[in-house]
């Protein structure tokens, strides 16, 4: 009996060490010091033409009650009218760190300089993982054109630039209360989880699958916070939003180049990799609140004022919807000044 007893006790034991093992925590952000975080300090429009410039300055990130708020603001709070047409600023006084596509200097060109000051805040030198439980608690903006999105990127590109070495979305969500293409609602009552994986910048060569959830009842992503998590494993990537399955995949034998596709005589530039390749590396936490460009697709309704640019006609994009800021400015503080602000209550990270 005391055998029989004893034998138990070590198969719980090893069960109680095996779960604390699997849930061992790498990462417990619940924001009282910048410590593992540094800014994105840029003017560069992203791939996707944003109308945003990325600041460290702290009316754009700031702590309060232990969480982390993103909120964007209007250049011209800080620069005045006439800088978004004739103005230039040399962004290395601000510690410029992504200098592609002349990314230190926020400037007037063909169009206006980017409108919209917001933040971006990564973890890349400071805190990276493989595998693991990715849990984020956070609240969405509210407003028309924005755009929160809390991600992993790779550290090293190790096997090369975008989209060679992969992305995950944990979560974006469109800020819009009533944005609907196809009859489809994408505002803030819709969130997605993306994967993108590719040989080139080429669409033929760029692969991407998005999951989505819709908010239960007449309630939206923006009205409370959430929990999103993302359980990402060596045989494959799981989304949830509070425990409930946004998506999940499981690759192939031939991985997520037999998914891809491509032309057997491309090179496969994970033939060196797992299974999971290029999900198979280092990668760091992104969280940043991004503003209109082409996130925001033509041929959509929004109400009760229509997206006032054109991604199709991409001269002066800014100025259009600068020139239309009467419509959307006030949506970004319907009931609170915090409304446009993305709130994230903690960040965790377990092992696998």
């Amino acid at each position: 009996m005391a055998l029989r007893l004893a034998a138990q006790l070590v198969v719980v034991i090893a069960m109680v060490q095996s779960t604390v093992t699997e849930r061992r925590i790498l990462l417990n952000e619940e924001f009282d010091s910048m410590e593992r975080w540094e800014h994105v300090v840029t003017s560069y429009r992203m791939g996707e033409n944003q109308f945003q410039y990325y600041t460290r300055r702290p009316e754009n990130s700031f702590f309060r009650d232990g969480k982390l708020f993103i909120k964007p603001t209007l250049t011209t709070d800080r620069f005045g009218e006439n800088f978004l047409h004739n103005g230039k600023f040399n962004l290395k006084k601000e510690g410029c760190n992504l200098a592609v596509g002349g990314g230190c200097v926020l400037k007037a060109d063909h169009d206006i300089a980017n409108p919209i000051q917001s933040a971006a805040l990564v973890t890349k030198t400071k805190f990276t993982f493989t595998y693991g439980t990715l849990e984020v608690r956070a609240k969405m903006p509210r407003g028309d054109w924005l755009w929160p999105e809390i991600s992993l990127m790779p550290a090293n590109n190790v096997y090369g630039d975008w989209p060679k070495s992969g992305y995950i979305g944990l979560v974006s969500v469109r800020g819009n209360d009533n944005f609907t293409c196809r009859g489809q609602s994408m505002g803030n009552d819709v969130m997605e989880s993306t994967l993108e994986w590719g040989l080139s910048e080429d669409l033929n060569h760029t692969r991407s699958m998005t999951w989505m959830s819709k908010a239960q009842g007449n309630v939206s992503f923006s009205s409370d916070f959430r929990t999103y998590r993302l359980e990402w494993n060596p045989d494959g990537l799981h989304s949830f939003v509070d425990d409930q399955i946004v998506g999940s995949i499981q690759p192939p034998e031939g991985g997520f180049w037999g998914l891809s596709g491509f032309n057997n005589t491309n090179q496969n530039p994970w033939a060196n990799g797992t299974i999971m390749a290029p999900f198979d590396q280092e990668f760091f936490i992104a969280i940043n609140v991004a503003v209109g460009g082409e996130l925001f697709q033509d041929n959509c309704d929004n109400y009760p004022y229509p997206k006032p640019w054109n991604n199709s006609s991409p001269d002066t994009p800014m100025s259009s919807f600068w020139n239309k800021k009467d419509e959307w400015y006030p949506t970004w503080s319907q009931s609170s000044a915090d409304d446009s602000a993305l709130q994230v209550d903690y960040v965790r990270v377990y092992a696998h």
